[in-house]
Formats: C-alpha cells, structure tokens, sequence
C-alpha cells in the first residue's frame, strides 16, 4: 500500500490546511428529527457514529490523519439514548 501512495498528497485541499475542532464538532452534533415530515411508505437509514478521530492514525491517505484527531469514543449512555431516539419516530 504505502508505494502505491508514496509521495501522494495527504489530503487535496486546493491550497489552504483544514482544521478540525473535535470540541466544537462534539458540542454541536445532534440526532435527526423525522417527526415533521411524512414518512409512511420510507425506508429511514441512520449512520450512528460510535466516536470520532482514528485509533491507528497513521494512514496517509485520510483525513484523520491530516487533522491529528486522535480516536474519541461517544459515551455509551448518549449511544444508547440516541437509538432509543431514532426508534420512536
């Protein structure tokens, strides 16, 4: 993998460095509201997300790795309460 890579850019930007504030991404993240909206007859799909960042950071290829965002596990409790959440609609 790493010479089919060798000497690839990171991460294409168009010239300007992204930067990831995991705080700010925490704070804001919310869990979808499909009450509103007429849903009889759809098939809902919902990506949950355990966590953010990378365990292995290490992968030229990612943009984890570009950021340095080391791996934040979601707290169980707030999983949980998201399913639940999504369940009742």
């Amino acid at each position: 993998v790493s010479a089919v890579f060798s000497g690839a850019p990171l991460l294409i930007t168009g010239g300007y460095r992204l930067k990831c504030d995991a705080a700010k991404a925490k704070e804001t993240f919310t869990i979808p509201r499909y009450r509103d909206v007429d849903l009889k007859d759809k098939l809902l799909l919902h990506t949950l997300v355990d966590g953010s960042g990378c365990v292995w950071n290490k992968c030229s290829f990612c943009s984890h790795t570009r950021h340095k965002q080391s791996y934040q596990p979601r707290p169980v409790a707030e999983i949980i309460a998201e399913m639940k959440t999504l369940t009742q609609a």
